[in-house]
């Protein structure tokens, strides 16, 4: 049985978009300095948490 013309020229370019390399450059997006803040804030209340647990281990 033949292949319909129509299935083939619908399969090729719908193979052609799908293996197309993208021309856009990935652009970082920036990160907000309230986000900034945050990890930094987190970070340091684990610090201060390990410190406080060990000060109150070696007393």
């Amino acid at each position: 049985m033949a292949k319909n013309p129509l299935e083939d020229s619908i399969q090729s370019r719908m193979s052609a978009e799908r293996y197309q390399v993208s021309t856009k450059g990935k652009k970082r997006e920036k990160i907000p300095v309230f986000q900034i803040l945050l990890i930094l804030s987190m970070i340091l209340g684990l610090i201060m948490t390990l410190v406080g647990v060990l000060t109150q281990l070696l007393k």
